[in-house]
């Protein structure tokens, strides 16, 4: 891949303040137009809400838009659409995404999941076994088939042995009620609710590390025509995940009044919570986004999904894995902490 160009720090005509140096704070003047980016509610993305609530990125010098939608595949769509500069989504939707909306670039792995995607089923089947014959639920041609592959793989249960239907994650409650499906995969904080309905976990994330990932992704244009506020915005975000991670009492009152967290969605506070997940530092970031033969590796990990897509038709070539995942802002940065 060509290497971009380094970030300069540019200094407005009449305008003493620097942009982009070390500590300094973005600012393009009165007009500058807000970052849109979408979110939903997996832990992960709490400290973009946070960032914004406590002003972390206020204190950059930038304003963002944090768009909630808990309706997952509609947000994604909206983002196809061009509604948002951004989008934070699993590392699988991804590969979806590329195949209407490819110009775009991952720039930051805000989460891995370590335990909180998982399938949940009835009690009647207490092994991966016990699903020979039964009716397994998620989203087909995304990251939860892949997930739900990898578990009947580990366990030698042919896939043709059980009937994979789609489903959407937000729905697993309502489709185990109505006796739709046995079991079916969901994540955080839908599993709290089916764990709050009697469903328990079969399988979850911890024995597939690193293969749910999520991402922050961004418009190419905009990594183009905006560096330095995204560098802002990695820099406060980065913040925000301190803040987040030593500050969990107020964090978990924060999320819960702007998720609303007392009406039907977030269930109950045990679901404010980073248990189970690692919210990775700029390093860790920086490992994760280098070329690797380990799911620890983002290359590798794509690679994986490339395959799945491959094989089940959604996509048609495979992705510039060097072109996709960016790490420039971030290394950028870490040079800016070094001067």
């Amino acid at each position: 891949m060509k290497k971009l160009l380094p970030w300069l720090c540019i200094i407005p005509f009449g305008c003493a303040a620097l942009a982009g140096c070390k500590g300094g704070l973005f600012s393009s003047g009165p007009n500058q137009d807000p970052i849109s980016i979408a979110y939903s509610s997996t832990p992960g993305h709490y400290p973009l809400i946070l960032g914004k609530e406590k002003g972390f990125f206020k204190e950059q010098g930038i304003t963002v838009e944090a768009e909630f939608n808990k309706d997952y595949i509609n947000q994604i769509n909206e983002f196809r659409s061009g509604k948002y500069d951004g989008i934070v989504v699993a590392l699988g939707s991804v590969l979806s995404i590329l195949t209407t909306t490819p110009d775009v670039q991952i720039i930051l792995v805000i989460n891995i999941s370590q335990g909180r995607d998982a399938i949940l089923a009835r009690h009647n089947i207490q092994e991966v076994e016990d699903l020979k014959g039964k009716v397994l639920g998620t989203r087909l041609g995304d990251f939860g088939e892949l997930l739900v592959q990898e578990m009947l793989k580990k366990h030698n249960v042919p896939l043709d042995s059980v009937k994979i239907i789609n489903i959407n994650a937000e729905d697993l409650v309502e489709k185990l009620n109505k006796g739709v499906i046995d079991a079916g995969q969901t994540w955080h904080p839908y599993t709290v609710q089916a764990a709050n309905y009697g469903y328990h976990v079969l399988f979850d994330s911890t024995e597939t590390p690193g293969l749910i990932t999520e991402v922050l992704v961004m418009r190419r244009s905009v990594i183009r025509e905006r560096p330095e506020e995204l560098k802002a915005l990695l820099r406060g975000w980065l913040k925000s995940r301190e803040y987040s991670l030593e500050n969990s009492d107020e964090v978990r009152n924060i999320i819960a009044t702007s998720l609303g967290i007392d009406e039907e969605y977030l269930f109950d506070e045990d679901a404010v919570t980073f248990e189970g997940i690692e919210l990775p530092t700029l390093e860790r970031n920086l490992e994760i986004m280098s070329p690797g033969k380990t799911t620890d590796s983002l290359h590798f990990t794509t690679q994986l999904y490339t395959e799945f897509f491959a094989i089940n038709g959604t996509i048609n070539a495979p992705p510039d894995l060097d072109t996709l995942i960016n790490p420039h802002l971030l290394k950028s940065l870490q040079e800016d902490e070094n001067l």
